[in-house]
C-alpha cells in the first residue's frame, strides 16, 4: 500500500493530477504486506504513534515521473522484513566518478587496440602508456583531493 497526502484535481475519470501519480508510484515500489508513505503524510502523521507502530526511514527513492521522494515504512509490530524498494536509486558523486573512470579505462582499451593494428605499432603502445600513466596520476590525484576533503571536513565538524 502507498500513502501520499495532496490535492488531487477531479475530473470525469476520477481524480487527476502529480499527487494521484506519485501515490501510485510509491504504491508500485513497495511488495506486498508493505505499507510505504511519502515524506508529506510521514510530516502529517507526527511523532505520537500507537504502540507496536514504528516509522523506517527508506531513504530517498527516485521513483518514475516523480524524480526523487523519500519513502518512509510503516512497520506494524516490528514486521520491517522486505526486500529492497523496485525503484532506481539515485547515484551518488562517488557512483558517477566511478562510471566516468570506467568509460575513460574503456576508451584507453579500446584506443590501445584500434592503435596495436595501425602502422607504428610501438609508438602507439608508447603514446598509450602515456596516456595510461597520466590517466591513474590523475586517478591518485581526485581520490586524495577526496580524502583531503573528508578528512577537513571531520576535522571541522568535530
Amino acid at each position: 500500500m502507498g500513502l501520499h497526502t495532496g490535492e488531487p484535481s477531479v475530473g470525469d475519470e476520477g481524480y487527476l493530477g502529480l499527487d494521484v501519480v506519485r501515490a501510485a508510484r510509491i504504491c508500485s515500489a513497495g511488495h506486498g504486506g508493505q505499507i510505504l508513505l511519502s515524506e508529506t503524510t510521514r510530516a502529517l502523521l507526527g511523532n505520537e504513534l500507537p504502540d507496536g507502530v514504528a516509522i523506517v526511514d527508506l531513504g530517498q527513492q527516485d521513483l518514475k515521473d516523480v524524480q526523487h521522494e523519500r519513502i518512509y515504512q510503516l512497520a506494524v509490530d516490528g514486521d520491517q522484513s522486505f526486500p529492497p524498494l523496485k525503484t532506481h536509486a539515485p547515484k551518488s558523486a562517488s557512483d558517477e566518478l566511478g562510471d566516468r573512470i570506467e568509460r575513460h579505462v574503456l576508451e584507453m582499451v579500446d584506443a590501445s587496440l584500434n592503435t596495436g593494428k595501425a602502422k607504428g605499432q610501438a609508438k602507439g603502445q608508447v603514446n598509450m602508456l602515456r596516456f595510461t600513466v597520466i590517466g591513474l596520476i590523475e586517478l591518485i590525484l581526485v581520490v586524495l583531493t577526496l580524502v583531503i576533503i573528508v578528512w577537513l571536513v571531520k576535522t571541522i565538524l568535530f
